[in-house]
C-alpha cells in the first residue's frame, strides 16, 4: 500500500460489527439528516446583485450630422414650448447605458450645453432623442 492510503486491514474485524445506537438521543429522521447538507444562501440578496452587475453595458454611441440636426431643432422646439412633458433619451455614465426619461423639461441653458428634465441636468452631448409629449 502508499503512504497517502495505508492499508484498513488492522480494521478488518470492525467491518462486520452493527452500527452503535445511542441511548441518550434517538435516530434522526433521514429527511432531517438530509437538511443540514443542503445548500443555502449564505449571502441573501447576493444573486440579485450579480443579476444587476452582468446587464449589458455599452459605451456612448456618437449621433450621425442628420440625427444631431433633429436633435437641435427638438430642444429648440421644447425652448419655445417650456415648461413641456417630454420623453429623452440618453447615455447615463453611470449605469453605461441607454436611458429613458420622461418628465418635464424646466430649462434649456445653451451656456452650459445642458437640459434639466424634472431636476435632473442632462448635457447635451449625452442627449440621443428629445420628443415632445402632448
Amino acid at each position: 500500500m502508499s503512504k497517502l492510503f495505508p492499508s484498513t486491514e488492522r480494521y478488518r474485524d470492525m467491518w462486520e460489527l452493527p452500527t452503535p445506537k445511542s441511548r441518550a438521543h434517538p435516530a434522526m429522521p433521514r429527511a432531517e439528516r438530509a437538511a443540514q447538507f443542503m445548500p443555502f444562501a449564505a449571502l441573501t440578496g447576493y444573486e440579485e446583485l450579480l443579476a444587476q452587475k452582468a446587464e449589458v453595458r455599452s459605451s456612448q454611441r456618437i449621433l450621425a450630422s442628420d440625427e444631431q440636426e433633429v436633435l437641435a431643432q427638438a430642444l429648440a422646439q421644447v425652448k419655445e414650448d417650456l415648461p413641456v412633458k417630454v420623453r429623452v433619451n440618453y447615455y447615463n455614465r453611470k449605469k453605461e447605458k441607454e436611458v429613458e426619461l420622461i418628465g418635464t423639461a424646466e430649462k434649456v441653458l445653451e451656456l452650459d450645453q445642458t437640459l434639466l428634465v424634472s431636476e435632473q441636468k442632462l448635457k447635451f452631448g449625452q442627449l440621443y432623442r428629445v420628443e415632445i409629449l402632448e
